[in-house]
């Protein structure tokens, strides 16, 4: 048994093409997974409902990806912003070529799930998560 001390956070290097330029990336920690939920919790919701919630299964990562990238382009740019420890970088990764955000993105996925199986879970706790502190919000309502 080792010590945190010990312990080097896995990352990956993700090319750019054209140029000698990599991006590092690791995996998502919960404070991460958190600030997403907070921020993009609707976004995230409605690519879990459309593209997850009906299968048995996880569905192909093709298919998440697209969705994502369709609706939830903002949370794919602060997700790789995340895993570069650079959050503040999200409007320059917003303008990174598709194929890289989609390389970054499947790295970030290697990195923070083991299975598939790992990821639906994570996503309908943090549906649920979102989806309860909705509803308390609508019941205290606003702190005017």
């Amino acid at each position: 048994m080792g010590s945190l001390t010990d312990y080097t956070i896995p990352t990956d290097e993700v090319p750019v093409p054209g140029s000698d330029f990599t991006i590092t990336v690791r995996g998502l920690s919960v404070e991460d997974c958190s600030g997403l939920i907070r921020v993009h919790g609707d976004q995230l919701s409605e690519v879990y409902d459309t593209e997850i919630a009906g299968y048995g299964d996880m569905p192909p990562i093709t298919d998440i990806a697209k969705a994502l990238f369709t609706m939830a382009p903002d949370a794919v740019a602060e997700i790789i912003a995340l895993a570069n420890d650079s959050p503040k970088t999200a409007s320059a990764v917003r303008k990174m070529p598709v194929p890289v955000q989609i390389d970054a993105l499947s790295r970030i996925a290697v990195l923070t799930f083991h299975s598939e199986a790992q990821v639906k879970k994570l996503l309908e706790t943090v549906i649920t998560g979102s989806n309860l502190m909705t509803r308390m919000v609508m019941t205290l309502g606003s702190p005017d």
